[in-house]
């Protein structure tokens, strides 16, 4: 009886310090990681995610936001599309898509500027900087000449 209960004591002991084990290795790891972000997240990431710079968080909501809007406005374009008649109305349609579809990249090129850069960040960051204000200003401008 004593021997049962000797072994019972220390099962319950080697449970105990594996329980504490798991404990402070979850916390270390934990520690290492910002608030808010999972473990496996890799470091240049984390700007999207972590609790204690709230400027990314954000930034990505209203980027999110501006690029779900963009969204609908393209579809309202498109579903809309088939039902104007005169020609008039329906010549500028194309512009107006390319200018939204410019202004959904540049509100998808926010998540760019947000995240840690390295060599292929920044070169997208310039590359698609330049390209996408072109689209978006040259549509207007063309918008502009047509309408004169």
């Amino acid at each position: 009886m004593f021997v049962a209960s000797e072994r019972k004591m220390r099962a319950h002991q080697v449970l105990t310090f594996l329980l504490l084990f798991v404990i402070t290795s979850v916390a270390s790891e934990n520690a290492s990681t910002s608030r808010g972000c999972g473990l496996d997240l890799l470091p240049q990431y984390v700007s999207l995610c972590d609790l204690d710079a709230i400027w990314g968080i954000v930034v990505e909501a209203v980027a999110g936001a501006g690029a779900l809007i963009t969204l609908l406005l393209m579809l309202i374009l498109l579903v809309r599309l088939p039902f104007i008649k005169e020609k008039e109305k329906k010549s500028p349609v194309g512009l107006h898509f390319l200018f939204l579809l410019g202004t959904l990249g540049l509100f998808g090129l926010t998540f760019a500027f947000i995240i840690q850069e390295d060599e292929t960040i920044c070169s997208v960051r310039r590359f698609l900087w330049g390209v996408l204000f072109a689209l978006c200003f040259s549509c207007l401008l063309s918008q502009a000449w047509r309408v004169r």
